[in-house]
């Protein structure tokens, strides 16, 4: 269940990444389900791919996380290392805060 949603979520974000000419800086604000329930659902799962992925990397993962070791490394079930190779091989951005700073600094 879990491989079909994630599976599903990421089609979302290749899709929106094709009609956004290439980006996957999903929009953080808000969006209430009633306007828009696929960009609410994309954004939220965005939001929690980040969120799985900064806690794993500091180490902290919250509870409720399936977490699991393989070569000495922690991961979340939620984001194995080909979901992660797939993120990054679509371009996602990791950290939204990070990248919107380097546009505004390349403005």
């Amino acid at each position: 269940a879990v491989d079909c949603k994630w599976n599903r979520m990421y089609r979302r974000l290749l899709r929106y990444k094709f009609d956004n000419g290439g980006d996957t800086m999903v929009p953080t604000a808000y969006v209430p389900k009633g306007v828009d329930p696929d960009m609410a659902a994309l954004r939220n799962w965005v939001a929690r791919q980040r969120k799985v992925y900064r806690e794993m990397q500091q180490g902290q993962p919250r509870a409720g996380v399936d977490v699991f070791e393989r070569r000495g490394r922690r991961y979340a079930r939620e984001l194995l290392p080909h979901r992660v190779a797939a993120l990054e091989k679509a371009g996602f951005v990791w950290s939204a805060d990070g990248a919107r700073w380097d546009r505004r600094v390349e403005d």
